[in-house]
């Protein structure tokens, strides 16, 4: 079971750490994104960095959903051998739906890029930490062209509810393109339209890398 979507709460975007003795050489570690799969116990399983080999975790990083996959921005040592994870921010994840009524409330577009199964999205909200806001992807159709390329038209839906507008945080979305799995073939398109500030609705384009 993959963590839930599409009606997502920054709330939810907690920060786990896994902490580690004092050591007077510190490992080589890297920071990526992927799929973190959890025991039945609710302890971190198993890495799969995105574009990468699915890695075993050492350590006890616990509290986790039992049988759940998260989606995860990881910092963990690079070493061959088990990983071991020394920061690992949720991602929230949402997959292509329509909304009967559809939010638009700026962020700040940072970057966008294809990997994982999904396009990725960095982002950065005005919040006081007052509200619950909530995100989700707007499924907006496919296009065919005569040449058999194809665009997927993706919007981001996101409700800052009360939530006052002042300090920047910065998280990340992740739109789980599972849903297109057979259509999506490597070389289409996939263009993101998003809310901002500053220039209205922008328009990110990725061009998938297929499975």
């Amino acid at each position: 079971m993959r963590n839930p979507g599409p009606a997502l709460c920054l709330a939810a975007a907690a920060l786990m750490a896994a902490c580690t003795e004092d050591e007077s050489t510190w490992p080589a570690v890297r920071t990526d994104m992927g799929w973190l799969a959890t025991s039945s116990g609710g302890l971190a399983a198993r890495f799969c960095p995105d574009g990468g080999d699915t890695l075993d975790v050492s350590g006890h990083m616990g509290g986790l959903r039992p049988d759940t996959t998260y989606r995860v921005m990881a910092t963990h040592t690079a070493a061959p051998g088990p990983t071991t994870l020394t920061r690992v921010e949720l991602v929230l994840v949402a997959t292509p739906r329509t909304y009967a009524h559809e939010k638009a409330d700026p962020v700040e577009a940072v970057s966008a890029w294809a990997g994982g199964g999904c396009v990725n999205l960095r982002l950065a909200v005005r919040t006081r930490n007052e509200g619950t806001h909530y995100f989700g992807c707007i499924d907006r159709g496919m296009t065919s062209w005569p040449d058999g390329r194809q665009t997927l038209h993706l919007g981001l839906y996101h409700d800052q509810g009360s939530d006052p507008a002042s300090f920047s945080r910065t998280l990340y979305v992740s739109f789980d393109l599972s849903p297109y799995a057979a259509s999506l073939r490597a070389g289409d398109t996939v263009r993101v339209g998003l809310p901002t500030f500053e220039a209205g609705t922008v328009t990110r384009a990725v061009v998938w890398p297929g499975r």
